[in-house]
């Protein structure tokens, strides 16, 4: 058996996330925040617990759930669209006291690229170029990163993501026969469910920690030109786009990644 691992967070990525870690032979526990869900991990051979994080505690077996793992991937999102009063980062400065009385040497964040300013004309960011989030959720991801990677005897890589992608999700769902949808040219930045997956078990398996690492697949078509072409591929209404304004958006660098890991997109975003 190979190290143990915990993944606070076992949902549309954690999930197929810790079944995959399984099954390449690591001791994994996951975290929900219903029985239900608790069930479905034990059931799926992922030894399972039910906690949730809140801005001044944590409800739930944490320290048990931390014991005997080598590693702790953080996969939470901020949530800020429903609880727009709500502290992101007071909740993973909750978990510190927890992780430095654990055995954890390792932790990996689940950030996102919305760190990163928008602009026009569209800049290019890699992992040396300033941050800038707009968004409040930006803002408290970007604090949560600065926290966890000053935090002593730990070395925390920080994952951004791009926008996420899988058959059972896909933003074209969402954006679907809308009308005068903003900033047609922008470059898009996503990524497969898959290649996040890949991405993360490279991580581990090179003990590729203490990075920040951003991650978005290798190409960037338009917005307009990559959402007219998968609502006809998935025979959805196309958007209607807004030409008239001025478009403002990024292009995210991801070559650190594949180089630093020997890592390859496999998940085309098409």
């Amino acid at each position: 058996m190979k190290e143990g691992i915990s993944i606070l967070g076992c949902g549309w990525l954690g999930f197929p996330l810790a079944l995959t870690l399984k099954n390449a032979g690591y001791h994994i526990k996951g975290s929900k925040t219903s029985e239900n869900g608790v069930a479905q991990l034990n059931e799926s051979g992922i030894i399972g617990y039910k906690i949730e994080v809140f801005e001044n505690k944590v409800i739930g077996p944490f320290d048990d759930f931390l014991s005997n793992s080598e590693t702790l991937i953080i996969d939470i999102p901020p949530k800020l669209r429903t609880n727009p009063m709500g502290d992101f980062t007071k909740k993973i400065k909750t978990l510190l006291p927890h992780i430095h009385s654990s055995e954890l040497k390792n932790i990996i964040f689940v950030s996102s690229t919305s760190v990163y300013e928008n602009g026009f004309p569209f800049p290019i960011y890699d992992e040396s170029s300033p941050t800038k989030p707009e968004s409040k959720a930006g803002k408290q991801l970007l604090k949560s990163e600065v926290l966890l990677k000053t935090q002593p005897n730990l070395k925390t890589t920080i994952i951004r993501f791009g926008g996420l992608v899988a058959n059972d999700r896909h933003p074209a769902r969402i954006l679907s026969g809308k009308m005068n949808v903003k900033n047609p040219k922008a470059p898009i930045n996503l990524i497969h469910r898959e290649d996040c997956i890949g991405l993360i078990l490279k991580i581990i398996g090179k003990n590729a920690f203490g990075y920040t690492i951003n991650a978005v697949f290798p190409e960037h078509p338009s917005k307009s030109e990559y959402y007219q072409h998968i609502c006809n591929k998935m025979k959805l209404p196309v958007p209607q786009f807004d030409f008239n304004s001025v478009s403002i958006g990024k292009r995210i660098n991801s070559q650190l990644g594949q180089e630093l890991l020997s890592f390859k997109y496999k998940h085309p975003i098409y």
